[in-house]
């Protein structure tokens, strides 16, 4: 459907251009078309109005040869439409064959290739079980090999003598096992005996505490008794004893109690002393310790500051340099280099030249050498006379700066420093080098023309701040100075990229290719450390040798003084940046700044705990003090305790004397008996006491001794079990070489000759039978290879001729479709065809009719001429043909002229008026041409403009149609 749409719409844009309409419908329709569509051009181009009878005529005969034609073409479309709807039927129906054998055929080959992987796999699988029982045979040969092996061992005669040795052996260690077995099983029995002892020795223990316990029972009973006594006596002693002896009790606790006081006091006391000794300490310390964390805050506070002071002086980003573009000269060969022609193709990169090896011995470097300066782009400024100026040097060293830290960073050292005062200095020791006279390579360092004195002066004598003295000369030990001196090429320097050229020559030899010189200015290069300082400077020795002049200076900051601080402070200020042409700067965060702002953090954490542990180490301080006030108090109250305990002891001890004395002085009194019962009583209850003590003590003894007797009952146990593992160990070692014995004995028979040789025999077979199935497990293994490499090839033809076959279906199926769609178009092109025919003939019936009742009405006959086409030269005509006649007639139907047709068709004057067959017949002729069409009227009827019109505008839509039907069929081509 796309394809017509599209062709519709470009038959439409034609037909829109009037000029070419006429050719390119001729051209699509053909002949048929050609004498419709010049037909129709003459009538459109009439004007209706002033038409007269003779043009009624004309049209109307013009106008059936084109009816005529019109239907002969529908009705040839049609028929042609039928034709091709027919042949897109056969075709389809041929594609749907070959679709319906194209899919039997991938059908089949599928299944074959199913088939075939089917039998794969049972190839694969046979082929494993071969494989599997070529390797089971393989391990029964070896072992039926081993077999034979060992049997061949075994008919040596030694070996029966061996076994028998090996019986004797294995005998004595059975002996042995059995022995151990039999000490185990007495020991077993030992210790079951002792175990049976200790078990009756705990039983005996217990019973003799539970018999302690008994008697200390009756002990503490007796005690009672006699205490009971005591008092019975006593209270049978007069009031006054009695008196006299509550006196010394009471007075005795006193005594006893105030003692305890004291006592009490005096541990009460030094417990004060004591902590008040503590407490002092603990002041102490908590004093150290205000004092260590006031020490503490001061170092920490140092350290923030420091920190702070390190942050505010480190830039919080950093700016590195990418290159923009590769489009920097690589280097060249040592004997043909690479041209730089302009500023812009300077390197900002130092590369070491592929050749540069094979030339690293080579002295000087030459014009020609890895870089080839062209002045047909240089617009760098000139140098005059041979001298740099300021701002020439600070340029030319930012590109010597990015050589070197370039060549550093390769090798992985941090970027030396450019500085104003850097480049004084070389400036000063060049105008030194030619002041002396030194030779272009000639270094300063080791020039007997220079001394230390005046090298100092020259260089790091200009810092400020540097002392001018002589005895400062060893300030080169903190400001280390190294040289590198390379020879320009033997021609003046006139242009900065000229000197940029030859100075890059230069510094590439210094670095790639320095065997000559040791590979001492490549260690120059090199130079360790973060705070090398570089400086630049051209010198012109001779007007035609010129010397590039690479000062270093590798400053000690470790050791730094006051006078050397601000050597060094004006040694890094005013620094020049490296060459940036062709890089982009990059801005990103600065690691050491973010590492000085977590040294930062730190360090004010640090001040912060810092001051924590001081407000702590105070706050304890304050405590300690207020503690050590409290506990000295608390001293004091104890002192003051002890005395009054003291003083109370005292008192309390005089009364119990004074009681005591009344005592005695009422027991004198008392009568002789009483006091002897007293006496007895107290005595028995001594006895009772010294009773109890002893039954506690036995009772203590027969307890320790029932524990000491349960433990040893514990221990017995404990070797009892052990033993028994020996004991079973012992077994196990028994029949173990019991086993090894018989195994022995067995190994004799087995070595007896004899027996050895039949063995011999059996295994011999053995392998023989082993290897006889090895080679059929084999050949069984070859012939199943072979069947699966069968199959592997038949199922890789299958799986091809699969893919082959589905291509195919592929094809056929796009093929039908393809068909199909075809045979649905020539089936819409047949259906509107004959639509057009229908419409057509409708329409031109229905014009027939109007026409015809309308010419009636006007009593103006419309038929009866007649145009006979030709097939002459349509452009010596116009369209119209060159032969024929057109035939006149009157308003009754009579004829009353003939003309030529050519005549009408091509003239272009007024024709006279032709002789009439009656008085009363007046007619109109008409001139008509391609062009244009004019009349002559004289009395006569005319056509109704509407019966043109209605006739033009039918045939029109006819045309229209037809040319729309024709070119539906136009082939179409295929996207």
């Amino acid at each position: 459907m796309t394809t017509l749409t599209t062709d519709n719409t470009r038959v439409k844009n034609a037909l829109k251009k009037k000029n070419l309409r006429t050719k390119k419908i001729l051209t699509i329709a053909g002949a048929t078309g050609m004498a419709i569509v010049a037909s129709t051009t003459g009538i459109m181009k009439v004007n209706a109005d002033e038409v007269t009878t003779s043009t009624v005529a004309t049209t109307s005969s013009v106008t059936d040869n084109n009816k005529n034609s019109a239907a002969t073409a529908q009705q040839t479309t049609v028929a042609n439409a039928q034709t091709d709807y027919n042949a897109a039927t056969t075709i389809t129906a041929n594609k749907q064959s070959t679709v319906n054998t194209a899919t039997t055929e991938a059908e089949n080959a599928a299944q074959t290739t199913s088939e075939t992987t089917t039998k794969v796999n049972e190839a694969t699988q046979d082929a494993d079980s071969a494989s599997s029982a070529v390797t089971s045979a393989t391990s029964n040969v070896a072992d039926a090999t081993n077999a034979v092996s060992e049997a061949q061992q075994n008919t040596n005669t030694s070996t029966n003598e061996a076994a028998k040795s090996a019986v004797q052996t294995a005998t004595q260690a059975a002996d042995v096992a059995k022995t151990n077995t039999n000490v185990a099983n007495t020991t077993i029995t030992n210790d079951k005996t002792a175990v049976s002892s200790a078990t009756k020795n705990v039983a005996h223990t217990t019973a003799a505490v539970d018999q302690a316990q008994t008697n200390a029972d009756v002990a503490t009973a007796n005690t009672k008794q006699a205490q009971a006594n005591v008092t019975d006596a006593q209270n049978g002693s007069d009031s006054t004893v009695k008196d006299a002896q509550q006196k010394v009790a009471t007075a005795t606790t006193a005594v006893n109690t105030s003692e305890s006081n004291v006592t009490n006091a005096t541990q009460s006391v030094a417990a004060a002393n004591n902590d008040v000794s503590q407490a002092t300490t603990a002041d102490s310390k908590a004093s150290s310790a205000v004092n260590q964390a006031k020490t503490n805050v001061a170092n920490a506070k140092t350290s923030a500051d420091k920190a702070q002071t390190t942050v505010n002086n480190t830039p919080s980003t950093i700016t590195t340099k990418v290159p923009a573009a590769n489009n920097t000269v690589k280097p060249g060969g040592f004997v043909t280099g690479a041209i730089i022609d302009s500023t812009d193709k300077l390197p900002l990169t130092l590369e070491k030249p592929s050749d540069a090896d094979q030339y690293a011995g080579v002295s000087g470097v030459w014009e020609w050498s890895w870089y080839e300066y062209a002045s047909t782009h240089d617009t760098s400024s000139k140098i005059d006379n041979n001298t740099l100026t300021a701002s020439q040097q600070a340029e030319y060293t930012s590109h010597v700066l990015a050589w070197i830290n370039d060549f550093r960073s390769k090798n992985g050292l941090p970027p030396m420093i450019a500085s104003k005062a850097s480049n004084e200095m070389t400036s000063s020791e060049i105008a030194l080098m030619n002041e002396k006279g030194l030779g272009s390579l000639e270094h300063t360092d080791v020039s007997s023309k220079i001394t230390d004195q005046e090298n100092y002066q020259a260089t790091v004598g200009q810092l400020n701040g540097a002392p001018s003295d002589s005895t400062n000369v060893d300030l080169f030990d903190q400001f280390e100075h190294g040289q590198d001196l390379g020879q320009l090429p033997l021609s003046n320097m006139n242009t900065m990229l000229q000197l940029y050229v030859y100075t890059l020559c230069t510094i590439t030899q210094l670095a790639y290719a320095d065997a000559g010189s040791a590979w001492l200015h490549r260690a120059a290069l090199l130079t360790d450390g973060s705070n090398v300082f570089m400086g630049v400077g051209a010198r012109n020795v001779d007007s035609s040798t010129h010397t590039v002049v690479l000062d270093f200076w590798n400053v000690d900051t470790s050791n730094l003084n006051s006078t050397t601080t601000s050597m060094y402070n004006d040694l890094k200020a005013n620094q020049i940046a490296q060459a940036e042409s062709g890089y982009t700067t990059v801005t990103s965060a600065n690691p050491v700044y973010t590492s000085a702002v977590n040294a930062l953090h730190s360090a004010q954490s640090n001040l912060t705990n810092a001051q924590q542990k001081l407000a702590e180490a105070q706050a304890s301080k304050t405590s300690t003090a207020a503690n050590l006030e409290k506990i000295q108090a608390s001293l004091q109250n104890a002192k003051s305790d002890l005395n009054k305990a003291t003083q109370t002891a005292t008192e309390a001890k005089n009364n119990l004397t004074k009681a005591q004395a009344e005592l005695k002085q009422a027991i004198t009194s008392t009568s002789k008996s009483q006091q002897e019962q007293i006496k007895l009583a107290q005595q028995k209850l001594t006895e009772a006491n010294s009773a109890l003590v002893d039954a506690n003590q036995k009772l203590a003894a027969a307890k320790n001794n029932s524990d000491q007797s349960k433990n040893a009952l514990q221990q017995a146990n404990s070797n009892l079990s052990a033993d028994e593992t020996v004991l079973k160990n012992a077994q196990v070692e028994q029949a173990s070489k019991e086993q090894a014995l018989a195994d022995a004995k067995q190994k004799v028979i087995d070595t007896d000759p004899a027996t050895v040789q039949q063995k011999l025999q059996q295994a011999t077979e053995q392998l023989l039978a082993a290897k006889q199935t090895l080679s059929a497990k084999q050949a069984a293994y070859i012939e199943a290879q072979q069947k699966l490499t069968a199959a592997k090839q038949a199922l890789k033809d299958a799986q091809a001729n699969e893919m082959t076959k589905t291509s195919d279906l592929a094809n056929a199926t796009s093929d039908l479709n393809h068909a199909m769609s075809l045979e649905q178009t020539a089936k819409l092109k047949l259906e509107a065809a004959k639509k057009a025919l229908i419409d057509y003939t409708a329409v031109q019936k229905q014009t027939e009719e109007d026409a015809q009742k309308q010419a009636n009405k006007n009593n103006v006959p419309v038929s009866g001429a007649t145009v006979a086409p030709t097939t002459a030269n349509a452009s010596s005509n116009k369209g119209y043909g060159s032969k024929g006649t057109l035939t006149f007639v009157n308003h009754d139907g009579q004829q009353y002229a003939t003309r030529p047709l050519s005549t009408i068709a091509t003239s272009t004057s007024t024709t006279t008026n032709e002789a009439v067959a009656s008085s009363n017949a007046t007619t109109t002729l008409t001139r008509t041409s391609r062009y244009s069409t004019s009349s002559v009227s004289k009395k006569g009827y005319s056509l109704p403009k509407t019966a043109v019109n209605a006739s033009t505008n039918v045939i029109s839509a006819v045309i229209v149609t037809l040319l729309t039907a024709l070119m539906v069929f136009i082939p179409k081509k295929k996207h």
